[in-house]
């Protein structure tokens, strides 16, 4: 589907961090039976991660090094993050970049129509796989739970939202076969 649900933005990336990501995950949509495949940071190869992901009955399964395009998914996911956000802005705090990168998140899901699924958005794909799944229907309605928003946000969106390049990013905002992890600088 292309659909991020997740993504960690921080400095540094533990297992524990992975652990309660795939907490969080496994919470709101069940990963018994899903399988996640990461490549070979510690923190994902780490003893924790592996017998959590166990102890939920997920499978984990590993690229092999040096070869990204057995990630090829995640790792678009990365080029367009770096091409729509990093390259283009520079943010003013930490907070800020924070904030971008979750709306961005958002208009990827929600806005950005994606040629490889049909030149629709990861969502409308979303909203299609589990309309043919009703046996999946409450995973679905998971995501469609989320909150669109915060006071925070919206001071964001409004010191932006004359910038022409943003406003598919920051206005007009309503990670299951993908994991986002971004390990920011």
């Amino acid at each position: 589907t292309r659909m991020a649900i997740e993504q960690i933005f921080q400095s540094s990336i533990k297992k524990t961090d992975v652990i309660n990501l795939f907490r969080r995950i496994n919470h709101r949509y069940g990963i018994k039976g899903i399988t996640i495949r990461n490549d070979n940071d510690s923190q994902f190869i780490a003893n924790d991660v592996k017998t959590y992901l166990r102890s939920v009955e997920a499978h984990q399964e590993f690229t092999h090094i040096a070869t990204p395009e057995e990630n090829a998914y995640i790792e678009a996911f990365h080029s367009i993050v770096e091409r729509e956000l990093i390259r283009r802005f520079e943010f003013s705090s930490y907070y800020e970049a924070k904030i971008i990168f979750k709306n961005h998140l958002k208009w990827y899901n929600y806005e950005r129509k994606h040629g490889q699924i049909g030149r629709i958005t990861p969502y409308q794909k979303w909203t299609e796989y589990f309309t043919g799944h009703p046996e999946k229907k409450h995973i679905f309605e998971t995501i469609n739970k989320a909150e669109t928003g915060s006071a925070g946000e919206q001071l964001v969106r409004n010191s932006l939202s004359n910038d022409e390049n943003m406003k598919g990013i920051l206005n007009n905002i309503p990670s299951i076969n993908k994991l986002s992890l971004l390990n920011i600088p």
